[in-house]
């Protein structure tokens, strides 16, 4: 019976200036393309009109499942397009009604309109919930408006309406690509994962670099990074994906430090500089960690302090708020739980007791340890990864 799928959008987007709202819609549009394509579902054609897109095609619960995981998509509806007389909105109602509605359940009708169609919203309301009262009175349904256990809705415009009762929810954000470029350290463990995540949810190109720590961590933890890659890559499937691969593991092999206790500060100092090369190479506007304030000895607001000195570009900590449950509930959310808390072999290099604070000795000696030549050196191992 669908015919179309109706996608709803960000609410950030239309309250843009008229170039910058129709270059993002564009971008969305595209994406959800893209999207579409890559996974193979058919389509007839896509459109934009009043703040929503319409995507015909025949597979319209396939197509609304993949475009509801498109950043920026905040509803993707299979519906049936028909037009606006209120004779065929109550006939598809009722038809609708009583495939969606079962024996007992309760329902209500929810409508909306474009300014200039004669019914309000209200009206429609009403007419159709007693058409579907009457038609289904066998079945012994009921009306509630507070708490229903299904809902029919229906949008009518200029010259079409629509009747659903199914949604697909997205998880909103903004098209993919209309924020910027940005570099993330990335381990592929949930801190980090989440952390780039959000970017990319935020409308952010992310590119994560995963520093490998052969010999002083185990091969289960690069497979991880790489298993964790490949789930981000499908949020944005059918779009560019990049990834880098660095070692360092044979830099820390060669490094004496003044305290072993600074080994964490000394890595992640190296990370910090490598990744802003990297990052002025792609032409990204700066470095993306999972730090949360205090969660661990690096993350200490000196040690944070500390390692921000090592880029001069910004550094973006999406997470700096929130806790490891807080951390653990979102990825539990977006399906990205049980491959980023996956158990790994730990570095071997963390030491017993870390500093939570650098004395201001022992930090200018670091700095003066990673040298150019030293990030050049982890440079040269860096492998980019490009996903199909």
């Amino acid at each position: 019976m669908y015919n179309a799928v109706l996608v709803k959008y960000s609410g950030e987007i239309p309250l843009k200036s008229s170039p910058v709202r129709s270059r993002w819609e564009r971008k969305l549009l595209n994406n959800i393309i893209s999207r579409l394509r890559a996974v193979g579902l058919h389509f007839e054609r896509v459109r934009r009109e009043g703040g929503r897109i319409f995507i015909h095609t025949d597979k319209p619960r396939e197509v609304g499942r993949e475009v509801a995981k498109v950043f920026g998509v905040i509803e993707a509806n299979p519906v049936v397009e028909i037009d606006n007389t209120l004779e065929t909105i109550r006939r598809t109602a009722i038809e609708i009604a009583s495939q969606a509605i079962g024996p007992g359940e309760s329902f209500a009708v929810r409508a909306r309109r474009v300014k200039s169609y004669s019914i309000q919203s209200k009206e429609i309301e009403k007419i159709v919930g007693a058409d579907i009262l009457k038609a289904l009175r066998g079945k012994n349904v009921r009306v509630n408006l507070d708490n229903p256990d299904k809902k029919i809705f229906i949008e009518v415009r200029e010259t079409t309406a629509y009747v659903y009762s199914e949604v697909f929810k997205g998880v909103g954000g903004l098209p993919y690509g209309v924020s910027g470029k940005f570099v993330a350290l990335f381990s592929g463990g949930m801190d980090s994962t989440l952390a780039a995540w959000l970017m990319m949810r935020r409308g952010a190109e992310v590119i994560p670099i995963h520093f490998e720590l052969t010999p002083h961590y185990g091969s289960d933890a690069k497979e991880r990074a790489l298993t964790t890659l490949k789930w981000l890559r499908e949020w944005v499937k059918g779009l560019p994906f990049k990834a880098y691969i660095v070692r360092i593991g044979e830099i820390h092999s060669q490094v004496s430090l003044p305290d072993e206790r600074y080994r964490c500060i000394f890595c992640k100092y190296l990370m910090y500089k490598v990744a802003e090369k990297i990052a002025l190479e792609e032409n990204a506007h700066g470095v993306v960690t999972g730090e949360a304030l205090a969660q661990v000895a690096s993350q200490t607001p000196q040690n944070l302090m500390f390692l921000s000195k090592a880029a001069s570009l910004p550094i973006y900590r999406p997470l700096i708020w929130m806790d490891k449950n807080e951390i653990a509930n979102m990825l539990q959310e977006i399906n990205g739980y049980s491959i980023t808390a996956k158990k790994v072999i730990a570095c071997k290099l963390a030491p017993k007791h870390p500093v939570t604070y650098v004395r201001e000795e022992i930090g200018k000696e670091i700095e003066a340890i990673v040298t150019d030549d030293l990030v050049e050196e982890a440079l040269n191992t860096a492998e980019p990864i490009i996903f199909d």
